[in-house]
C-alpha cells in the first residue's frame, strides 16, 4: 500500500492557508463596517487555528506511516510491560512492521479520531517516542519562541471556541509569554485580553509594514508547517 507523504500534507495545510488570507482580504474589502471586519479576522483566525490542529494530526500519522520503526517498538514494549512475563514471548500486533495509515489512527486512538496533543511541549515529547528520522529531527528543532506561537494558536482558538474564564487566563498567559522577537503577535501593554477583545486583537496592526496580526498568525503557521517539510 501507497505510504501517505508528510510533505504533501504540508503543501494541503499551506494552500488552506493561501486560500484563507485571499477569502479574507476579499470579505473585509466587501464588509461596510469595522465591526464586521473584525469579526471576519476571526472567523479567518479560527479557520487557520483548526486547520493547523489538523494538518498537526495528519502530518504525525503521515510521519509514523513513512518510518514506522520506534512507534511500532514502542506499542510493543508497552504491551509487553503490561503482559505478564509469562505471556510476553506470545504478544502479537494487530499490525506488522509496516502499518497502514488506517492502523497508525487506531492505534493512537481506538476511535479513529485526530491525534491531539496538549500544548507544543507535548508534541516534542511525544514526537521523541513516536517519530523516527527525519521527522523527529524537524519537530525537536523548533525553538522555544516556535512553540510558544503554537500554544497561543491553540489557546486563542479554545478561548473563542469554549469562551470560559479559563480559557481565557491561557490565553492571556500563551500572549504573555510570546517572545519580544514576535512584536506582531503580542497584545501591547499589560492589558488583559478579554474574549470580546479578540477580534479587535488579530485585527489591529503591529508590525512596521503594517500586518494585521491575523496576517501574521497565517504567515507565522505558513513558516512553521514549512518547518515540518522533510
Amino acid at each position: 500500500m501507497r505510504k501517505k507523504d508528510p510533505n504533501a500534507v504540508v503543501d494541503d495545510y499551506l494552500a488552506l492557508l493561501d486560500d484563507s488570507l485571499q477569502v479574507w482580504n476579499e470579505t473585509v474589502a466587501a464588509l461596510p463596517t469595522e465591526r464586521l471586519r473584525k469579526q471576519a479576522s476571526t472567523d479567518a483566525f479560527l479557520r487557520a487555528a483548526v486547520g493547523w490542529e489538523t494538518f498537526l494530526s495528519d502530518w504525525y500519522v503521515a510521519a509514523i506511516n513513512r518510518a514506522p520503526g520506534p512507534f511500532v517498538a514502542a506499542i510493543r514494549k508497552q504491551l509487553e510491560d503490561r503482559a505478564p512475563s509469562t505471556w510476553a514471548p506470545v504478544v502479537t500486533f494487530g499490525f506488522g512492521e509496516h502499518p497502514t495509515v488506517e492502523q497508525v489512527v487506531n492505534a493512537l486512538d481506538a476511535r479513529g479520531r485526530n491525534v491531539t496533543f496538549r500544548d507544543a511541549a507535548d508534541l516534542k515529547q511525544r514526537a521523541a517516542s513516536d517519530l523516527g528520522p527525519p521527522y523527529f529531527g524537524v519537530v525537536a528543532a523548533l525553538q522555544l519562541r516556535d512553540l510558544r506561537v503554537i500554544d497561543a494558536v491553540k489557546a486563542i482558538r479554545d478561548c473563542l471556541a469554549h469562551r470560559s474564564s479559563a480559557s481565557v487566563r491561557t490565553m492571556n498567559a500563551c500572549l504573555d509569554a510570546l517572545s519580544v522577537k514576535e512584536g506582531s503577535l503580542r497584545k501591547g501593554g499589560q492589558a488583559t485580553l478579554r474574549l470580546t477583545g479578540i477580534g479587535k486583537y488579530l485585527h489591529g496592526r503591529r508590525t512596521v509594514q503594517g500586518y494585521r496580526r491575523l496576517v501574521a498568525y497565517h504567515n507565522r503557521l505558513y513558516g512553521l508547517a514549512e518547518r515540518l517539510r522533510v
